[in-house]
C-alpha cells in the first residue's frame, strides 16, 4: 500500500493495515493524564477539530510505536474549553458585549472501552495515533 508511507510507526504486520482507514486518516492522539489516565479497560483520546462524524458506538484503532494495535468502542466524548466555570464565561460575555465563540480554544475528549488489541496483552495504552 502506498499510504502506508504516512503512518507515524511502522505496523508490526502487514495484515494489520487491514485494520486501520488509511484514506481518512488519523482522527486524533491518545493522551493519558493525571485527571484522567488510561487503563487497561478504557483510554482516552482527543478528537481533530475537522473531525465530525465520530460519534458514540464507533470502533477506533490505535496505532501504538510498539506496531501493534488496540481496539476500542468510543463511549463517551466531552467538549472542554478554557473557561473555569459558567460564571466566568457570562462575565466575558457582559464586559464585551459579544458572544467570542471563536477565540476560546475548545478540544474533544474521547473515551473509548478497550475490545482487544494485536498482541491479545492487558495494558494501558500509553500512546499511538488513533484511526
Amino acid at each position: 500500500m502506498e499510504l502506508t508511507a504516512t503512518l507515524p510507526y511502522a505496523v508490526k504486520e502487514e495484515k494489520y493495515l487491514r485494520y486501520i482507514n488509511l484514506k481518512f486518516g488519523p482522527v486524533g492522539k491518545v493522551a493519558s493524564t493525571e485527571k484522567n489516565p488510561n487503563t487497561s479497560t478504557y483510554f482516552y483520546f482527543w478528537l481533530r477539530k475537522e473531525i465530525t462524524t465520530l460519534e458514540l458506538g464507533n470502533i477506533v484503532a490505535v496505532l501504538r510505536p510498539d506496531g501493534e494495535l488496540t481496539f476500542g468502542v468510543v463511549t463517551a466524548m466531552e467538549a472542554m474549553m478554557e473557561i473555569q466555570s459558567f460564571l466566568q464565561d457570562y462575565l466575558q460575555y457582559h464586559q464585551t458585549g459579544r458572544m467570542m465563540v471563536d477565540q476560546i480554544p475548545q478540544v474533544t475528549v474521547v473515551k473509548a472501552e478497550v475490545i482487544t488489541s494485536t498482541d491479545r496483552r492487558a495494558r494501558p495504552v500509553g500512546t499511538g495515533i488513533v484511526y
